[in-house]
């Protein structure tokens, strides 16, 4: 969901929920806990007579998921270094 969000400005509710194919309940409960972690920020406007639900990512939301990304990937290394040198993660490196 927050890749979704990192690359562009703003998303909309109904997006995010095509995108990551969550039900209304469950992408709400989602938003709701990075709303409060301050990782979005939700805006509830009209497109017209239509509700619209917007999200940003903030700057703490930005940071977080750069930071994750940085870890995923040197996970994602650290194992194919491991699996090419033929180590298991309970041995260790001789």
């Amino acid at each position: 969901m927050l890749s979704r969000s990192f690359c562009v400005e703003r998303s909309d509710f109904l997006y995010l929920q095509h995108e990551t194919g969550m039900n209304k309940g469950t992408l709400s409960s989602h938003l709701s806990r990075l709303e409060e972690a301050g990782y979005v920020e939700v805006t509830k406007t009209y497109r017209g007579k239509v509700p619209q639900t917007l999200l940003r990512l903030t700057g703490v939301g930005r940071k977080a998921f750069e930071q994750y990304r940085r870890k995923a990937q040197r996970s994602t290394i650290d194992i194919a270094r491991d699996r090419i040198l033929g180590v298991s993660p309970d041995r260790p490196v001789r």
